[in-house]
């Protein structure tokens, strides 16, 4: 069945908002709705330029004085660079710590989003994070670090969704970060690795650096350093993966969130580079030729003087990467430094940084990706992509048939190679180190998505419910609201006691720890409940094949 256009800019506007469009809250009420609904599918956003008549607060830290806002009770501080401007010799650089600024600096509004095709306000220097605190003077609270989603293409810390208001009247210090994305964030050049030993990694470093400035400044904030979760969805799990296992984050956090999304996914979602670093140094050159210049010390500055507006335009992300794999894949790249080894390898030796997890994804994780109508021809070549010689015996286990079209069969195969496989993995792993490891898999369908749309629990569903920002037509319905309010409740525990369940358990359930030997996870919906986890063999599956197939 052919969609009509209404239907296909609906399908946009979602896909725009699970991937990351950077799109600022503006303040209706209490709290920030997002606008998504009301954006055009030309890509345009919005990015607040005015705020209400809230009380103007400053703050001693050892970086500065800085002015914030405050919102009732919560106290908000955004745009705080954490690091140097990566521009001019720092493009394609590792990241460099942000100086102590003299005079107040003003922290009542956000940053601009990094540079990103797609957007005519961006800012290549904007390396900042904000920070939501109900602290008083005196407390310290668990902190919570968000990195956002976007493919590593797009996306900022001060998109409506992540608007962390409600996280803090659980009584914790949120923050939200930017870290460089696409080509800015990595680009691997022969030439970087030659001269700093890393290369490809730029918006991991990004990430370290922003944890290393929480560690020395959070207390200003009234925020523990001895009890920081990351946590992240899609590219923003892929990087939380990516820290648990890089020796240059030990240290720097205690718990970690991992929603729809892992390091062990990148050969099915980056076919062209795997993560592999001779393959990402090959596609980059191939990128960094086409822009006139060359892998070579004079080559990567020549690089470093093109208009970022210009280098952005070339590293869009292709939506529908099923058929279509974006031409250059700019993601996380298995250096040698930044990530020592490949993680599986990593995963298996148990060479992780120990932390306690919460991990999962949502029920029809690809539903979003497949372009409609799909064919048997979009199927095999999705997987032919992901699996590569290993694809025949995919398409033999997993065929077409009258029980299953070829979108059912795409969103089920792609959504767990992409998203969901490589989270069992780290489950297991460090369920076996001895960390209280929490699996779950949202199942609760938007009020507002139909049948005839074919979307159920899509990628990204989970994050207004967890951060307590419905949007407008969910927000109307009870069922929304009693699932946010239960999502919000279950995050928060853990972020303050390693533990989601709180005192009654959710539901009335026991959301249990996660057994390597007797795999379960938590179905978060209307009725929570344990139950076998969802598509177990199909990962373990897909997690062979992509790290221990022919």
């Amino acid at each position: 069945m052919k969609w009509n256009k209404l239907k296909k800019l609906s399908v946009a506007l979602t896909l725009a908002f699970a991937l990351g469009a950077p799109i600022a809250p503006t303040w209706q009420g209490e709290t920030a709705v997002c606008e998504a609904a009301k954006q055009s599918a030309s890509g345009m956003q919005r990015i607040a330029e005015e705020w209400p008549d809230d009380a103007e607060v400053l703050l001693e830290t050892s970086m500065g004085t800085m002015r914030g806002r405050q919102h009732e009770n919560i106290r908000i501080f955004r745009g705080i660079p954490y690091a140097k401007p990566p521009v001019g010799e720092l493009r394609f650089a590792p990241t460099e710590a942000a100086e102590p600024w003299d005079g107040v600096l003003d922290a009542t509004r956000f940053s601009l989003p990094v540079t990103q095709y797609g957007m005519t306000k961006t800012g290549e220097g904007a390396l900042t994070l904000n920070v939501w605190t109900p602290a008083e003077e005196g407390e310290k609270l668990p902190v919570y670090v968000f990195i956002h989603g976007g493919a590593f293409a797009s996306g900022s810390g001060s998109m409506a969704t992540y608007e962390s208001t409600r996280l803090a009247e659980q009584g914790i210090v949120a923050v939200t970060i930017n870290y460089r994305l696409n080509a800015f964030g990595f680009l691997a050049d022969e030439t970087g690795m030659e001269e700093y030993g890393t290369t490809g990694n730029w918006g991991i470093l990004d990430q370290i650096e922003a944890l290393k400035w929480i560690q020395a400044n959070i207390e200003a904030f009234g925020g523990d350093p001895e009890r920081v979760t990351i946590g992240g969805e899609s590219a923003g799990s892929f990087s939380v993966s990516a820290l648990i296992v890089s020796p240059l984050a030990k240290g720097l956090f205690r718990q970690a969130i991992m929603e729809s999304g892992c390091i062990l996914n990148i050969p099915a979602v980056s076919p062209i580079t795997r993560g592999d670093l001779k393959l990402s140094i090959g596609d980059s050159r191939r990128y960094v030729e086409m822009m006139g210049g060359a892998d070579t010390p004079e080559g990567i500055d020549y690089m470093r003087g093109i208009h970022a507006e210009d280098l952005a335009a070339n590293t869009r992300f292709r939506v529908h990467a099923t058929t279509d794999p974006q031409p250059f894949c700019f993601w996380p790249v298995f250096d040698g430094a930044v990530l020592p080894k490949n993680p599986m390898a990593a995963v298996k030796d148990g060479e992780l940084n120990a932390v306690r997890l919460l991990a999962g994804f949502n029920t029809d994780e690809g539903s979003i990706f497949i372009e409609q109508p799909a064919t048997e021809a979009d199927y095999h070549a999705a997987l032919y992509n992901a699996f590569g010689r290993n694809a025949p015996d995919f398409i033999a286990r997993y065929p077409i048939d009258a029980k299953h079209d070829a979108f059912d069969r795409l969103s089920e195969v792609f959504g767990a190679s992409t998203t969901k496989s490589g989270a069992v993995a780290y489950a297991d792993a460090l369920a076996e180190m001895g960390e209280d490891v929490y699996f779950y898999r949202f199942d609760y369908r938007d009020p507002n998505v139909t049948d005839e749309s074919r979307i159920g629990v899509a990628h990204a569903a989970e994050l207004k419910y967890v951060f307590g920002t419905l949007d407008t037509v969910a927000a109307g319905h009870e069922s929304a609201r009693a699932m946010s309010d239960k999502m919000l409740r279950a995050w928060a525990n853990f972020i303050k006691t390693g533990d989601p369940n709180g005192e009654d358990g959710i539901d009335g359930q026991t959301w249990e720890k996660y057994d390597p030997e007797n795999r379960r996870d938590f179905r978060l919906g209307e009725q929570s409940a344990m139950e076998p986890l969802h598509g177990e063999k199909l990962m373990l599956e897909i997690n062979e094949t992509l790290w221990g197939g022919k």
